[in-house]
């Protein structure tokens, strides 16, 4: 792959989300245009053929309320075909009584194969996983990605959502006053 095709396949940060419709655990969804007014945490993970594959989810799913006090709705996306959909959902569910309360699209490879390269552009043995934060007009505010052995940290993803609320809060504020 040369470089300006990867380049051109990157998201840019200040740049629109481009639309994804993707199948769900809850049902249908429209990424970002169905969050509009809402800030959007998206949690991708390369996907593993074992059904633990989703126990990185868990952290955030525990304290999705102090993310819907921030007006962020967490949303999950896992690119591996093998994970057998909603198998790896009930598996959480039932070995470790433990459930994902907000959509995860899992394996959608017909809707998400536009998207694959550019939300994980690593292939082979380097899987990583991805965070990124999506304000209330779908643009792009935040990439995080981070190694396989790692979590994704809860409390850093909260702070750097709340500093990147309180920067557009200021700059809106200095617009007005600019005007």
């Amino acid at each position: 792959m040369e470089i300006a095709e990867y380049e051109a396949r990157m998201p840019l940060i200040r740049k629109r989300l481009p639309n994804m419709h993707l199948n769900t655990t809850h049902g249908e969804i429209n990424i970002p245009d169905e969050y509009r007014y809402k800030w959007v945490v998206l949690l991708c993970h390369p996907g593993n053929v074992k059904f633990p594959c989703l126990t990185e989810f868990i952290p955030f799913a525990k304290r999705i309320q102090e993310f819907k006090n921030l007006n962020a709705e967490l949303f999950g996306l896992t690119l591996e075909q093998k994970c057998p959909d909603i198998k790896c959902i009930s598996w959480l569910r039932h070995n470790l009584k433990m459930k994902i309360p907000f959509p995860v699209s899992i394996g959608d490879t017909d809707n998400v194969s536009q998207i694959k390269e550019i939300i994980i552009p690593c292939r082979g043995a380097i899987k990583v996983r991805g965070i990124f934060i999506i304000d209330p007009e779908g643009i792009l505010c935040l990439m995080m990605y981070y190694l396989k052995k790692l979590n994704g940290e809860v409390d850093g993803v909260l702070d750097t959502l709340k500093y990147l609320q309180a920067r557009r809060t200021i700059r809106r504020q200095h617009q007005k006053l600019v005007q």
